[in-house]
């Protein structure tokens, strides 16, 4: 077994109503389609001559901790895609809570964590903390897409094991931009929101809102689908998100509240608590 070190797992890393309709993808090419085993593993490739995974990295279902500005979630690694690939035939181990929380420790300067009090400390920082790596899950049964996502805006693909997308399911992308945590009010996001409120948009491709209890700005196109970011002022979230256009063509005024909703429902589940017990000294 081998562990992973914890800037692999830190730059590597990191229901609704309104449904896509989507046309059934053929799912070629000929490795993805139901007469295939499950994806339960990553791969470096697939080998069409042998008919067989190349180089198994981690199994999906594999939990892992993520922190995230003063949160911690344990998340599993299927959700963080693109995934890194194991190079070579060994299991990879993922470090149980005290040894994650023990390399944040001696991390403090690229992860602003400050093992005196388990929380998130940007004085720390020598630089930019590691942005949020992105994730990946099906709407609406919530599952992580087991297709490794290394080219963007296909929001309909084909899993080897599993039938083609069906009507009104469908990808969505997110990162996490502030993790539901107190202080949102100073980050740097929420100077962007404030600069795009100031800035109002007249293109139809773009999208904002801005009230008490949201603020949202997208950019939605037929080819890109809408991407942009959304805060969750109540419950102190702010994701930058991706998922198809056609939702906005279905519901023009809450078209993004199904996936976004459903990330915030996902990260709610995730999160775990720090306590005294597995806090460090420095």
């Amino acid at each position: 077994m081998k562990r992973v070190s914890l800037i692999v797992a830190l730059t590597c890393l990191l229901t609704g109503t309104a449904l896509a309709e989507t046309a059934k993808p053929s799912c070629l090419p000929a490795w993805a389609n139901p007469d295939l085993p499950r994806t339960t593993n990553t791969y470096q490739f697939w080998s069409s001559t042998r008919n067989e995974p190349v180089n198994l990295g981690p199994r999906l279902n594999q939990p892992m901790y993520y922190w995230n500005r003063g949160a911690l979630f344990r998340i599993e690694y299927g959700f963080f895609n693109p995934w890194f690939v194991s190079q070579t035939d060994e299991d990879i181990e993922f470090p149980e809570k005290e040894d994650f929380l023990s390399n944040l420790s001696s991390s403090s300067t690229i992860t602003g964590y400050d093992p005196s009090t388990g929380a998130y400390n940007p004085d720390l920082l020598e630089r930019d903390d590691v942005r949020s790596p992105t994730l990946w899950f099906w709407m609406p049964s919530l599952r992580y897409v087991e297709q490794n996502m290394r080219t963007g805006y296909d929001f309909h693909p084909c899993e080897p094991g599993r039938e083609p997308a069906g009507k009104g399911e469908y990808a969505v992308q997110f990162r996490i931009e502030w993790p539901g945590l107190a202080g949102v009010e100073k980050s740097p996001q929420v100077e962007r929101f404030e600069n795009a409120e100031k800035r109002p948009i007249l293109n139809p491709d773009f999208f904002q809102i801005f009230n008490d209890q949201y603020a949202v700005n997208l950019h939605c196109t037929e080819d890109r689908g809408c991407q942009g970011q959304v805060w969750d002022k109540k419950r102190n979230y702010i994701l930058s998100v991706m998922f198809p256009e056609i939702l906005r063509e279905q519901d023009p005024e809450s078209f993004w509240q199904p996936p976004a909703f459903a990330a915030i429902q996902l990260l709610e589940s995730w999160k775990v608590e720090i306590t005294e017990s597995t806090s460090h000294d420095p």
